[in-house]
């Protein structure tokens, strides 16, 4: 499933998409579409979308920070009815306008013993109504409306172990007018502000500095703006000095929020902040994250937003990591879990299935004339296709007829009929018949297993000794029994041999033709000349492959 997070900025659409399948996702690419100061940013979303390769099969977007809030709820109660009933219960003293107003969702954290841990976001209708017809308008019709501390809730929700979840961590989030503060904690959003400052009040600040245009100050921001730390500053020149304190002169209003937040924090869950999350354009001000560690004595880094979720190893750019954080984290709000789990507004009245769509005949004129006309070529394909299998077939049964009665000879057409309409008679007659033409063959043709084929095999296979006489060789059946079809011939051969040691060598390789031979003997006898020699006599029946090929 291709998912896409949409993050409309004050200079650019920024989107991420995500291939999401079995669990697993990956991010597919990333786009930004800028515009003019003064346009509408949808027609700039628009024409993203349009130029996609492949048409998103959901799109998410979010509800700015300043117009939502959340709350952190604990319920005596696990059970999902009672938890429904009393979340509007719980809301309703502790909004700060009128419920009745207000659009809600939440969902349940986690569950013990004790109860049921609820997170709760909540917005004004006006807010949700007024986002739905904004996006409409520029024909952008979004599956989920997410609040933006949910969304990076579930960034940091992937990218931090159990360990790192164990203290709670800050991000911010700097755009160009305003910035987002963000406090996370065991996997649950504890402050989320929104702050009326951004990389503008910077370069605001060097260009009332040295008395230039905000766009000479914001080039100037750009290419050569720094911020040196206390080590930095025992070497720097004057000018240096000047062009930093110009910088941090105009951060201000950020530190001291920074500074309250830390303070919000250690009063709420009794826990100081463990480390600092930079994000956003701003974020790329050399040194700031080292300042920051310096005035909050917090350790602060980088957010690679991009590069940390990469499953395939990439590694994108500094610019694309620090701009795409929350369209990355609109997209991850759709994958595995989380899509099923996740904070929306738009549910209830403004769920995407429930809005009314109206059904025009005359768009769909053209695609039913289509389908009328495949089902119409697939009808004659099926009846082509049924008179050539009926033409085959009564082939295929006229030669099967003549072949049977090829093979019965004396049979008749309405019998060969018969035996066709029923399979199981018709094997049986056709085996009686190829058993009754095997006996035959047996009785006229040559005799496979020959008494001779079986001496010639026997002499090859035993040793050239002087000593040892055959002096009878019986291999078959006697010659006064009847014709069998059973092989029940049978073997008697009996030696003469110089000494008693050489039987059992004998045995041996007469084993070799006749299976389990038994022998008789050896027993000591004279001959008419008076010559001693030894008498073994071996039965048995002869092997398959006794006879030879």
């Amino acid at each position: 499933m291709r998912i896409l997070g949409l993050d409309i900025g004050t200079n650019s659409v920024k989107a991420v998409e995500i291939e999401s399948a079995f669990r697993r996702f990956e991010i597919h690419e990333y786009h930004e579409q800028k515009f003019a100061k003064g346009t509408d940013p949808l027609e700039a979303a628009r024409l993203l979308i349009e130029s996609l390769p492949r048409k998103p099969d959901r799109i998410a977007v979010s509800l700015a920070a300043s117009q939502s809030t959340f709350r952190n709820l604990q319920l005596p109660t696990r059970d999902r009815k009672a938890i429904q009933a009393s979340v509007g219960f719980e809301l309703e003293d502790d909004l700060p306008f009128d419920l009745a107003h207000a659009v809600y969702d939440y969902t349940v954290l986690s569950q013990s013993a004790q109860g049921s841990q609820l997170h709760v976001a909540a917005t004004m209708q006006k807010h949700v109504e007024r986002a739905l017809e904004a996006w409409t308008s520029g024909n952008i019709d979004p599956d989920v409306i997410v609040p933006e501390s949910w969304a990076y809730r579930t960034y940091l929700n992937r990218i931090l172990g159990p360990t790192e979840r164990e203290e709670p961590v800050i991000l911010i989030q700097i755009g160009v007018l305003k910035t987002v503060i963000y406090i996370h904690w065991h996997g649950t959003p504890i402050v989320s502000r929104e702050l009326a400052w951004g990389g503008q009040d910077i370069t605001a600040s060097i260009a009332a500095r040295y008395g230039v245009a905000e766009e000479q100050a914001e080039i100037a921001k750009l290419d050569h703006g720094f911020i040196l730390t206390d080590e930095q500053r025992t070497t720097a020149t004057a000018d240096q000095l000047e062009f930093s304190e110009a910088i941090v002169a105009g951060m201000q209003p950020l530190l001291q929020e920074l500074r309250q937040a830390e303070f919000i924090c250690r009063n709420t869950i009794r826990h100081g902040i463990s480390r600092v999350y930079l994000c956003g354009g701003g974020s790329l001000l050399p040194g700031l994250a080292r300042r920051l560690e310096e005035d909050l004595r917090i350790p602060a880094q980088n957010l690679l937003s991009l590069s940390t979720i990469s499953t395939s190893g990439i590694t994108y750019s500094e610019t694309a990591d620090a701009h795409f954080l929350l369209a990355a984290s609109l997209a991850l709000c759709q994958v595995g879990d989380a899509r099923s789990t996740g904070i929306s507004f738009r549910k209830g009245k403004y769920s995407k299935s429930g809005r009314s769509r109206e059904l025009n005949i005359a768009a769909l004129k053209k695609p039913l004339l289509m389908a009328a006309a495949v089902v119409a070529c697939l009808g004659a394909s099926l009846t082509v296709r049924s008179m050539t299998y009926q033409r085959e077939l009564a082939l295929v049964d006229e030669q099967l007829e003549r072949q049977v009665r090829g093979l019965f000879g004396s049979l008749s057409q309405s019998s060969a009929r018969q035996y066709l309409r029923d399979t199981p008679a018709l094997k049986k007659k056709v085996n009686d018949e190829l058993k009754k033409q095997r006996d035959q063959s047996k009785l006229a043709g040559p005799n496979a297993k020959s008494p001779i084929a079986f001496l010639r095999e026997l002499s090859s296979g035993i040793s050239k000794d002087p000593a040892i006489d055959l002096m009878k060789f019986q291999v078959g059946a006697a010659p006064t029994a009847s014709f069998s079809t059973i092989d029940d011939s049978s073997v008697s051969l009996v030696f003469y041999l110089k000494n008693a040691q050489s039987a059992d060598r004998l045995m041996e390789q007469i084993g070799r033709k006749v299976k389990d031979p038994k022998k008789t003997g050896p027993l000591e006898v004279t001959l008419p000349d008076g010559t001693k020699r030894f008498k073994v006599e071996f039965t048995g029946k002869p092997l398959e492959d006794a006879y030879g090929k």
